[in-house]
């Protein structure tokens, strides 16, 4: 029954590890993507990037949900994401990653973080955020926006 136990064990460890089989017939595999392109985007309504492709980048956003307001993409509907693809983003074009200034402040004002990741170089993606009500999803006039033209090189 101990040696059942070993064997078993033994197999179950093997099956967890990560093996590298050093095929020289296949085709190398790309290093996963691990750098992040970090913004802030406070105090703009408009800006012109040039990023990376396969380069992760995020854009932080601040805003405090306790007032019934969160960023979302205005135009997430319409969004190439053959061009850019959201990695972070609801069905509702909004995150729920937020980073709060004080953690011992309940219902305090923090930071929205996206995540997209740019695949088609060469290419020109247009992001629009707006700050809007969580409730009814309708924008306000005095809505904060931000409007970004994103180049992939």
């Amino acid at each position: 029954m101990t040696i059942f136990l070993i064997v078993l064990l033994n197999l179950f460890l093997n099956c967890l590890c990560l093996r590298q089989t050093h095929d020289l017939h296949k085709e190398p595999v790309a290093p996963p993507t691990s750098y992040i392109a970090v913004y802030e985007l406070t105090d703009i309504t408009f800006a012109s990037l040039e990023v990376k492709q396969d380069e992760i980048i995020m854009f932080r956003l601040k805003g405090n949900p306790s007032t019934g307001f969160i960023w979302y993409i205005e135009n997430f509907a319409e969004l190439n994401k053959g061009i850019v693809s959201p990695l972070n983003v609801d069905e509702f074009g909004s995150t729920q990653e937020f980073v709060p200034e004080d953690l011992s402040l309940e219902g305090g004002p923090g930071i929205f973080e996206f995540r997209f990741l740019p695949l088609a170089r060469g290419n020109t993606v247009n992001l629009k955020f707006i700050y809007k009500d969580i409730a009814n999803r309708y924008p306000i006039e005095e809505s904060k926006r931000i409007n970004l033209n994103i180049k992939i090189i």
